[in-house]
This record gives structure tokens, sequence and C-alpha cells, in this order.
């Protein structure tokens, strides 16, 4: 594949509640299977391709782009109806049938020898790709997220079903649960709070009560991707001899034991636990994610 950044860069207005000195970076957009994805490709060196989690957007992940992009060639997408990318009508969102549509738009832009980020429900839908596609990876950064069935964790997966309800679906809808929600967990930054400008950032996106159900659809998926999951488990068996950088929170995940899931899983890993943080340690503190992946690169990667 080549890696060609051609004619998918385009001019877009930038809509009033996106401020352009919290998120400096170029919009681009390509169809894949005739949603019109937006995405950010910025810097230059290895590819490093980043995926936000089920609630949110790529704007996540600016702090850390402009941290890395001297480094490496950073891209970021909006899933279908989250961030800048509209969903076409109907649009539903499973695991398999968002790691089918991440395939495609790797494939797509050419994207070669890429090293993932991805997290939470979106761990599965991207850790999906690199077991179908291992050849395209050179390494994997993975944040609190699953690659396993969820039954046998009783004190989540009764949470998941219930997220994933006609409640919650209403309470997404009418109220965006999913975003204030999280809101209210990324707001606990240890050096300053969110200003009111990433707060609006966060929340433009979803303005349009059509698009609330999009995390919603994501939870209640998760329920009923047995097949799935159990094939992605089975599949990422096959790959342990590709680099890991696991970097986990202290939001319960390690106590389950999911730390040590993946590490069994990939065993050329490296751990890093971001003291203190929330789900999101990409927003909790970008720094030092940032250096995280650096020094992991650099000494277990690069060299």
């Amino acid at each position: 594949m080549s890696t060609n950044r051609n004619s998918t860069r385009e001019a877009s207005q930038r809509p009033q509640w996106l401020d352009e000195q919290l998120y400096p970076f170029q919009s681009r957009f390509v169809e894949v299977e005739g949603n019109r994805i937006h995405y950010i490709d910025e810097g230059s060196g290895p590819t490093l391709l980043l995926l936000h989690p089920g609630v949110g957007w790529s704007f996540m992940y600016s702090d850390i782009i402009q941290g890395l992009r001297s480094r490496f060639r950073c891209v970021a997408l909006d899933l279908p109806g989250f961030g800048l990318s509209p969903a076409i009508p109907a649009y539903q969102h499973t695991l398999t049938g968002d790691s089918r549509l991440l395939d495609r738009f790797i494939s797509t832009l050419g994207l070669t020898d890429v090293t993932l980020f991805s997290h939470d429900l979106t761990g599965s839908i991207a850790l999906g790709v690199v077991a179908r596609r291992p050849e395209w990876f050179r390494a994997v950064i993975v944040l609190p997220s699953f690659a396993w069935l969820l039954e046998r964790y009783r004190r989540v997966y009764p949470m998941i079903q219930l997220l994933g309800s006609s409640l919650f679906r209403f309470l997404s809808t009418h109220f965006n649960f999913f975003l204030e929600y999280m809101l209210k967990t990324i707001t606990k930054k240890p050096k300053q709070p969110l200003s009111d400008r990433e707060k609006q950032a966060y929340r433009g996106p979803n303005l349009d009560r059509a698009v609330r159900r999009y995390p919603h659809d994501l939870f209640k998926s998760v329920t009923k991707s047995h097949d799935y999951l159990a094939d992605l488990e089975q599949r990422l068996s096959e790959i342990k001899e590709m680099p890991a950088l696991l970097i986990f929170a202290e939001d319960g995940t390690i106590e389950m034991g999911w730390l040590s899931r993946f590490e069994q899983l990939f065993p050329r890993h490296r751990p890093v636990v971001i003291h203190g943080s929330h789900h999101f340690p990409q927003v909790y503190d970008a720094a030092a994610v940032a250096t995280a992946i650096r020094s992991w690169w650099d000494e277990e990667i690069a060299s």
C-alpha cells in the first residue's frame, strides 16, 4: 500500500464551536463505505494511528498529537457520527462493522507499518484489524480496554447491559448522558480543569440529538458480539511477537486483571500506569502519555 497523502485533503469550514487554537490541524476527508470520514494527518515519521474511544472524538488527542508530530506521522479519525464525520442515514455502530470500516480506512489511505493507539470500546474494534491484518502493523499502544469476552466479568458485564438498554438510549438522546458523564470524569485533571472552550469542543458534535445514540449503539453491540470477541482473542494469541505499550489508569481495570491479560497476550510489552488518572489518561495527563510513547519507541522499537 502506498503512503501518499493525495486527494483526500479537502478544505472545509470549521463549526463555530471549535476553537482553532485548541485543534490546530487541517481537516481531511475520505469516503469509506459511503461515509465521509473526517481525519487529521499531521507530522512525519513512523505512522501512529489514533482511534478515539466510544465517547468523544479526535479532539481528545489534540495535545498528544501536538507533542508527537515532530517524531511521528499522526493520523486520527472520527468514526461516523462522531466529531466531524457525518454518518449515512441509519448507520449502526457495531464492533464488527466499525472494525471493518477501520480496515477500509487504513486500506484507502494506504497506511503501512502502523502503530495503533486505541482505547475503551474501540480498543476491541481496532485490535480486530490488527488481528486480521498483522502485516499492516508495527506495534500497538493499548489504553484501558478489552479484547475478550466480558460475560465472565460479573462486575462489568451487567453494567454494559444496563448502558446498552433502552433506558440509557433515552438518557443519551435526551440528556446527552454518555458525553456529560465523560466530561464530569475528565474535568478532574491534575493541573487544571477543562476550560469552557474545551468543553464546548466536546459538546459541539452532539448538539444534534440524532447523533447522541451512537455511543449507546456501541455499548449495546458489546453484548451481541460474542463471536467477534471470541475470534479476536484467538487471533491475538497468534501474533504474540508484536510489541505493545500498555498505558493504564487507576480506574479499576487493573484490579479486574485487564492489564495482566494484555501482558499475557503481548509478551513484548511495556506497562505504564498513569497514577491518579481516571479512565481517560490521554486527557488526564497528555504530556505523560506522549513521553511514555517517545521513551518506549526510542528504547524498544527504533533501537
